[in-house]
């Protein structure tokens, strides 16, 4: 548990936080959005969004899912 000490310096850090400046850290930090999906948090830098929905489409179709447990239920970004 935190002390007293620590809450208020988390409380003084956060205070001056203005959220990532750079287009690098802009991306970086909407990647950890959960609202983004699967495909954000799955390609990495220079992979092809349509590549990975095409192939998660080709998925889908061979698979055939029959419950939102087994079906992507976020529409695509």
């Amino acid at each position: 548990m935190p002390t007293d000490k620590q809450i208020e310096a988390s409380r003084v850090n956060g205070a001056r936080s203005r959220g990532p400046v750079t287009e690098e850290g802009k991306a970086r930090s909407g990647r950890k959005d959960p609202g983004k999906g699967l495909a954000q948090a799955l390609l990495l830098p220079g992979e092809s969004r349509r590549r990975f929905n095409d192939l998660l489409d080709h998925f889908n179709e061979a698979l055939k899912p029959e419950t939102a447990f087994d079906h992507k239920s976020n529409p695509r970004p």
